[in-house]
């Protein structure tokens, strides 16, 4: 189904059988062959979900995610390194943003609206030997209270 021409995609839970409703992904999709740089498999949809669910559920117990929408195209950054013959680079670094709009049902009842900032910071991922390091980023930007 579309709605605003974003086409609607039903995400599984981390809470079974619940579902999330995501929307807007498509402002990601031209740049999806780098989201295996992070390292989470590849259906970058579903991780980013999930991701944003486990910090949600972890601050606020009982809590469900109702829907996440990518209101813009995730912000990229990449560091790289010559090779040694000084001709080529490698990627060494990246890291990516989405900035989203997420609405959660909180266990008491009031649903909220969130804007946050959701990202991963991936180092060392040339490397093989162990050193390749992940951290999520989430920040709240802002939030209103629906009902």
């Amino acid at each position: 189904m579309e709605t605003d021409a974003q086409t609607v995609t039903l995400v599984p839970s981390l809470n079974p059988p619940n579902q999330v409703e995501t929307l807007g992904f498509e402002l990601a999709e031209k740049a999806a062959r780098m989201f295996a740089w992070l390292g989470r498999g590849p259906d970058f949809r579903r991780f980013v979900v999930n991701d944003v669910e486990s910090e949600l559920y972890r601050q606020t117990p009982g809590a469900q995610l109702l829907t996440l929408r990518c209101y813009r195209e995730p912000e990229f950054r990449t560091d790289a390194r010559l090779d040694g013959s000084g001709q080529t680079a490698v990627v060494t670094d990246f890291s990516v943003i989405f900035p989203a709009t997420v609405r959660v049902k909180m266990a008491e009842g009031p649903i909220w609206k969130l804007d946050i900032q959701h990202g991963y910071d991936a180092t060392n991922i040339h490397l093989r030997d162990g050193r390749r390091q992940l951290q999520l980023n989430f920040t709240i930007v802002a939030h209103i209270q629906e009902s």
